[in-house]
């Protein structure tokens, strides 16, 4: 093999190394959020009841990767729902389910954290897919379901 076909392979290997490095930087998901500031003093959580949720925020989240202003994967927009759940309700590998002894509870997806009402009950805080539009209307520490027209969909 000749010293210029050796030079050759080199860049074409080194190129190909610097392109994959490139787009494996790109890769990854980052996240928008719209949560408010400081929780009011009058918040005291969701109601016993389980009747509604209080919606402390929503976010968007985009995954995928984009190299040269093309970007290839999807947008996800969620809203965080806090929750007293139904009795015999029990949060499963990290997630409220919609389904059994939890279909009852006003929103259902991904438990992000929880605490206590003001009652002494515990609650939970779930992570639940919203559209687009839903996401843009929520106000922070408003009821769940909402009342907003683009979250009826």
């Amino acid at each position: 093999m000749s010293n210029g076909s050796v030079v050759a392979v080199v860049a074409a290997v080194a190129g190909i190394a610097l392109l994959g490095a490139l787009a494996f930087g790109a890769m990854g998901t980052t996240v928008e959020s719209s949560v408010p500031g400081p929780v009011p003093a009058t918040f005291d959580g969701p109601p016993a009841d389980g009747s509604h949720g209080i919606v402390l925020g929503s976010y968007q989240s985009k995954s995928g990767f984009g190299l040269f202003g093309l970007t290839i994967g999807r947008s996800r927009w969620e809203a965080s729902i806090a929750l007293v759940p139904p009795k015999g309700c029990a949060v499963s590998d990290g997630a409220l389910p919609a389904g059994g002894a939890c279909a009852g509870a006003v929103a259902s997806g991904r438990v992000s954290g929880g605490g206590t009402t003001a009652e002494g009950l515990e609650f939970v805080i779930v992570s639940t897919e919203v559209s687009e539009g839903c996401h843009e209307a929520l106000q922070p520490y408003e009821r769940w379901p909402s009342g907003q027209p683009a979250c009826g969909e």
